[in-house]
């Protein structure tokens, strides 16, 4: 890794694409819904790294209970009702459900090769 710096800067590169998309996911759960908030993509993308750390705190894998809770306080104040039950649904699923299910499914394709 010391002699290949440009690996070590990819990867840097690679996980900050990464985690801008996961966090700003939530904007588009929002305009998926075709729900009208009043937030950029700065914003919610903050809202939802408290609403990740905040969640964090539960000692469970993918801190399943905490993550939704944190979700629904930290976006209950732009949007309440069905629609946030129903963006916490889709943004769950994208998030952590269906990271889940691929990388099972990759796991077991690569497990018989």
């Amino acid at each position: 890794m010391k002699k290949n710096k440009k690996i070590i800067l990819t990867g840097i590169l690679i996980q900050i694409v990464g985690i801008s998309i996961y966090f700003s996911s939530t904007i588009f759960v929002f305009k998926a819904l075709n729900l009208n908030i009043d937030m950029n993509i700065v914003e919610c993308a903050i809202a939802s790294l408290f609403a990740f750390i905040a969640g964090s705190i539960v000692p469970i894998p993918g801190g399943t209970g905490g993550m939704e809770y944190s979700f629904f306080g930290f976006f209950s104040t732009f949007i309440s009702g069905a629609p946030l039950k129903s963006a916490l649904l889709l943004w769950r699923f994208i998030t952590f459900i269906f990271p889940v299910i691929f990388g099972g499914i990759l796991f077991n394709i690569r497990e018989r090769k």
